[in-house]
């Protein structure tokens, strides 16, 4: 079993905690919950590429640039949660190794987006292999959390080029 991060204070929620599930959107497929992303990043000027490629292997469902920044995002979206990140329908060892890769000798900003029933969580790159096997509820703590996709798009706009 790995082990979780030692400094869970970086990872900050951005969640209040009186959110209930209900309150939450809820989106038909992953496709609706990407293209709803898209929507709102697009919105705010970023400048937004689909990587829906069968010709290429693990390569996430989107890139986006905006002030400065570059982002690669992995997206998913699971109607009922997970017991941990190993347990995402459609979620690959291929596509985690490339996130991690991509974000140790790129620009550092690689990231997988679970939308869940509670929460959208975005976990960094170099969070995925120490999280990999470990429960959802020890993710969440290392993962940030969003009330929204809203949320999600105003935290990606704010990050700029760090």
């Amino acid at each position: 079993m790995a082990t979780p991060p030692r400094n869970p204070s970086k990872a900050g929620s951005m969640m209040p905690s009186s959110i209930s599930s209900s309150s939450r959107q809820s989106f038909k497929n992953e496709t609706d919950y990407k293209n709803n992303l898209i929507s709102l990043l697009i919105s705010r000027s970023a400048h937004v590429q689909r990587h829906e490629d069968k010709n290429e292997n693990y390569i996430p469902d989107m890139s986006l640039a905006i002030n400065g920044g570059e982002w690669w995002i992995e997206v998913k979206y699971c109607k009922k949660s997970p017991t941990s990140l190993t347990a995402i329908p459609h979620y690959t060892t291929g596509q985690r190794d490339w996130l991690i890769q991509r974000g140790k000798n790129g620009a550092g900003k690689a990231y997988l987006l679970v939308g869940l029933p509670d929460c959208d969580l975005l976990i960094h790159h170099s969070q995925l292999i120490r999280l990999h096997d470990l429960p959802l509820s020890t993710v969440k703590k290392f993962g940030r959390m969003f009330e929204d996709l809203t949320a999600v798009a105003r935290y990606i706009v704010e990050r700029r080029g760090r």
